[in-house]
């Protein structure tokens, strides 16, 4: 699944959820497929960040913590969709250069290696 867009992370930092809304996290696709992951119900569900890190300074806060929560950082898939990043300033290298940089290598590993050769059934 999709890790939510520009749109879900952006809210998910700047407006936060209503907590006496209970439904709220449920309005946020990348709260709710934090949760779906994280609950442990679908055991092959996985998630990838691609082209939304790109927005990089923004975002790798709110990806450390995701990769804090165990069922999460097993479920995590690095990618770049990499057609998209002709959009962009930072090239596919500038981008994974600076999230191995800023996650550190052992998160960077989980999630650019790891986790990839285990939804691929390589593990």
């Amino acid at each position: 699944a999709h890790f939510g867009g520009d749109a879900d992370w952006t809210s998910h930092l700047r407006d936060g959820f209503d907590p006496d809304d209970p439904k709220a996290r449920d309005r946020n696709w990348a709260s709710r497929i934090a949760a779906l992951i994280a609950d442990g119900t679908y055991p092959n569900l996985y998630t990838d960040i691609s082209y939304t890190i790109f927005k990089f300074d923004d975002y790798v806060p709110l990806l450390r913590m995701f990769l804090k929560n165990p069922n999460l950082r097993d479920r995590i898939l690095f990618g770049s969709d990499f057609y998209m990043t002709r959009q962009e300033t930072l090239s596919e290298k500038a981008v994974s250069i600076r999230l191995r940089d800023a996650l550190g290598e052992a998160d960077f590993h989980q999630i650019a290696h790891v986790n990839p050769r285990r939804w691929l059934g390589e593990a």
